[in-house]
This record gives C-alpha cells, sequence and structure tokens, in this order.
C-alpha cells in the first residue's frame, strides 16, 4: 500500500512539474514545407526556437531580452527555406524587435 501511495504522490508531482514548466508554444513550416519550427514560450513569453527533428527537437535560437509582462507572441517572415525573420511588433512601436534566424 505504501508504495502505490508513493508511486501516485511521485506521479502526481511528475504532472505538476510538466505542467508548471509548459508554455505556448507555435508551429511554421518553411515555404517549401522541408523545415518546421518550434517556438515554444516561457512564463514571461520569453520565445526559444527549435527545430522539429527525430527524435529530439534541435535548439536554434532563444530571445536573451527580459521578458515581458504581458502575454506576446512574435511572428515569423520566411526569407528563404533556412532563413526566417522573427518579429516581435509592440503596440505602440516603442518596442518592436527583429532577429533573422538560420535554419541549419
Amino acid at each position: 500500500m505504501k508504495k502505490k501511495t508513493a508511486l501516485l504522490c511521485m506521479l502526481a508531482f511528475i504532472l505538476v512539474l510538466s505542467g508548471c514548466s509548459s508554455g505556448q508554444e507555435q508551429s511554421f513550416t518553411s515555404p517549401s514545407g522541408n523545415i518546421q519550427i518550434i517556438v515554444k514560450y516561457d512564463f514571461v513569453s520569453r520565445p526559444t526556437v527549435y527545430k522539429k527533428s527525430s527524435p529530439f527537437n534541435q535548439k536554434v535560437w532563444s530571445y536573451e531580452g527580459p521578458g515581458f509582462t504581458e502575454t506576446v507572441y512574435f511572428q515569423e517572415e520566411w526569407i528563404s527555406e533556412n532563413e526566417f525573420m522573427f518579429r516581435y511588433d509592440d503596440k505602440n512601436d516603442e518596442y518592436d524587435e527583429e532577429f533573422l534566424i538560420s535554419v541549419e
């Protein structure tokens, strides 16, 4: 009985931790469809870009800024098959940011 209780507590703990660490996620595909990227946001809307690959996704880029006080999303615009512009457009046009990201 003690083993079952301990196992259930451990499982509940793992589920709580996985729920806390997961944030918003977006997927984008290159113009020809050969490259797929996944953008994951942490709890302060800082994005990290991953190239979808098997068996693990490859980290390509992460935002080094301090984070945001509200929920924000970056938009992608593909420049070529393996490069895209990643933009954050502030409504007041004060804090606009853009980054050129290469996916190899």
